[in-house]
Formats: structure tokens, sequence, C-alpha cells
């Protein structure tokens, strides 16, 4: 159980620094690029917070379920941005 609370949390903490960064770096762009980066960057805010009561509340009651769950919305994120970046170099 605890190797699940971990590997939750990493998935959390990759995601909020993969935020993070996108947030960093739309704020040193031009004007345009500053509002539409810092208004994605506050739309993914949202669910980034809502995992984060998700996995508190499952680390709380030590739910496999509710781990697993936060375990697949925070991997979308990160699946996501790997194809893409993968897609981009590969040409398919």
């Amino acid at each position: 159980m605890s190797w699940l609370i971990a590997a939750a949390w990493v998935l959390f903490l990759l995601d909020a620094a993969g935020l993070a960064i996108f947030a960093i770096e739309a704020a040193s762009a031009d004007p345009l690029g500053r509002a539409i980066g810092l208004g994605v960057a506050q739309l993914a805010l949202i669910p980034l917070a809502g995992l984060a009561v998700l996995l508190g509340v499952s680390t709380t009651f030590r739910t496999r379920i509710g781990l697993w769950v936060a375990i697949v919305l925070a991997a979308v994120p990160l699946v996501y941005a790997g194809w893409t970046m993968l897609r981009d170099i590969v040409v398919l």
C-alpha cells in the first residue's frame, strides 16, 4: 500500500512541476502568449487541485480505489505530453 501512495504522490508532483514550468515559460513570452499561457495554466490548476484533494482523502483513509483513480488521472497529462513529444520527433 505504501508504494501505491508514493507512486500517486510522485505522479502528482510531476504534474505540478510540469504546470509550474509551463506557467513560468508562459510568463516570459510576449503579451499575447503570456495571456494565453497563463489562462491555460489557470485552467489546468483546477483539476490539479481536485487531484490533490482526491490524493489527500485517499491517503488519509487508505483507499486503494481512490489511489488508483488518482494514479490514472495524474498519468493522463504525462502520457499525453510524452506522446505529443514523441509524435513531433518521429513523424507518424
